[in-house]
């Protein structure tokens, strides 16, 4: 009788681990993007830089601006 309880006891922990790495296996698959995904992503994020680039190519020209009024005085 103890050799069927402890039996039973490997099939359920062997069980319990191929569901735990099963269930990682899904979650891992579900983290996965699809390329039109990292696309879209990547084209949100090339927007974002432009507008950072933007703002700070008018404020260098502000100050380029300003410096050369300082010299020019």
């Amino acid at each position: 009788m103890v050799d069927k309880t402890s039996a039973n006891s490997s099939r359920l922990e062997k069980s319990k681990k191929r569901l735990e790495q099963a269930v990682s296996r899904l979650e891992k698959a579900m983290e996965v993007q699809t390329p039109a995904d990292r696309l879209n992503e990547m084209r949100l994020e090339n927007a974002a830089l432009r507008d950072a680039t933007s703002t700070v190519s008018k404020r260098l020209d502000k100050v380029i601006g300003q410096l050369k009024t300082s010299v020019e005085s």
